[in-house]
């Protein structure tokens, strides 16, 4: 006599084997489709490429005559152009960097976009770029609808010369206030931000500790704020602040202000 057991294990195996067909064809769909938006993205900035040497070259030029230019200021001027941070073949090597990144990650994967000043030291935050909805033909530092943020001064020196990791996001210093930041707001605060920036690495130049921000590595970035945010505090306050640690760039930039630094 026979009894019914329920559903046999071999079509239970076969549905999660065609489930994971679909999933795996679908995955595979959406590599392929990003491949070719970034195929599509290097041959428009190969294609804009000769005018844009072309612009650089016809800016040397004056109504009445010449500015005087040798070949090797022409070469100068071109090799500048195109490996500048926003120059060409920097953003196609980005570009490259990210969609190796993104194949790497598992789809539907999402990181946390909590920021803190560790959470960006755990690996070098390569400079990305993301590309934008709507065509508009520039690859962007930041993702659509970045914001930017209101952190204290420690964490925002951090994300300024290593970025955000779990966002995709290199050094908010190569950042485009232009054309990476579309609301005013946020262009306001990038501008305060850069000026606390420049502030600070200034002091660490004046005194020997960098010779430029370049030297500022993952090695001596905490050493050097710590040395020269006391000594800005000095120059901004009479009386020692109750919790320095806490003070936001737009605070900071305010009293710079008011004390016309």
């Amino acid at each position: 006599m026979m009894y019914a057991q329920g559903v046999p294990g071999f079509i239970t195996i076969s549905r999660e084997i065609r489930t994971f067909r679909a999933h795996y064809d679908s995955i595979c769909q959406q590599y392929c489709d990003r491949v070719s938006q970034m195929s599509a993205e290097m041959d428009q900035k190969f294609a804009e490429l000769p005018h844009r040497v072309a612009s650089v070259l016809l800016d040397q030029f004056r109504i009445d005559g010449t500015t005087p230019i040798t070949l090797d200021s022409m070469r100068r001027l071109i090799s500048e152009m195109l490996v500048s941070n926003d120059g060409p073949l920097c953003q196609i090597r980005d570009s490259i960097n990210l969609l190796r990144q993104q194949l790497m990650q598992p789809v539907g994967e999402t990181a946390a976009s909590d920021v803190t000043a560790n959470n960006s030291m755990n690996r070098n935050a390569q400079a990305q770029v993301h590309m934008w909805p709507g065509g508009d033909g520039r690859l962007h530092r930041v993702p659509f609808g970045f914001k930017w943020p209101s952190y204290n001064t420690s964490t925002i020196w951090t994300l300024w010369h290593f970025g955000d990791l779990h966002r995709s996001i290199g050094p908010y210093k190569f950042i485009s206030r232009e054309h990476d930041l579309t609301l005013a707001l946020c262009k306001v605060n990038y501008s305060r931000a850069k000026s606390i920036m420049k502030a600070l690495t200034n002091l660490a130049i004046r005194d020997g500790r960098v010779r430029s921000a370049a030297d500022i590595n993952q090695q001596n970035h905490q050493e050097i704020y710590d040395y020269v945010m006391p000594l800005l505090m000095q120059e901004l306050y009479i009386e020692p602040h109750e919790r320095p640690i806490d003070l936001n760039i737009n605070t900071l930039y305010n009293r710079m202000q008011r004390n016309s630094l």
